[in-house]
Formats: C-alpha cells, structure tokens, sequence
C-alpha cells in the first residue's frame, strides 16, 4: 500500500519542463474561457474592466472569484425553471389562504 501513495507525491523529478508547458497551456486556456465570458456579459465597461483586471492579475482566486457571475439565465433554464414553479406554487398558497379570508379549503 505504500508502495502505491509514494508515487503519487510531489518530488521534483516528476516536474519537468513537459508537466509544467502543459500546466501553462491549460491555464491559458482556462484563462481565455474567462475573458470570453467576461465579454459576453451585460456588464457596464467598468464592470468589465474591473473583472478583466481581477481574472489576469489574481491567477486562480480571480477565476473562482468570477465562477458564480459567470452562469446565465439563459444556459441554466432548467434549475430557473424549478426554482420559479416552487416560487409560483408558494406563492399561489399564500394567495389562496388570503382569499378564503385565512382559512385553508
């Protein structure tokens, strides 16, 4: 077994210049992802800027930072779906108690 977990640890001989040129190009890539959804956005040109400048200069905080700004409405329809139908169907109660005069039917 521990034959097994000492190959899977950090030494530097596993790090050569492939590992970290194929680091590079997945982050360039991830990178450019963000910069694209950034522009996709409705945001003003100062929002833009602000994102922009938070994605380059704050490697990965930056991108994880911008995770949660970067779904749509649009991409997500179906979990907007469900949350608008429970809204609906609360709020269709509440409308329902208030009109029986605060008893339930």
């Amino acid at each position: 077994m521990s034959d097994i977990f000492s190959r899977f640890n950090l030494h530097a001989a596993k790090f050569n210049g492939q590992v970290w040129l194929c680091l590079a190009a997945i982050w360039l890539v991830v990178l450019g992802c963000a910069i694209t959804s950034i522009y996709t956005q409705p945001f003003s040109s100062r929002q833009r800027k602000l994102w922009l400048s938070t994605v380059v200069c704050i490697p990965l905080l930056g991108v994880l930072a911008y995770l949660p700004f970067s779904f749509r409405r649009e991409h997500l329809a179906q979990l907007f779906f469900i949350r608008l139908q429970r809204d609906r169907n609360s709020k269709h109660a509440t409308m329902s108690g208030r009109s029986t005069g605060g008893r339930r039917v």
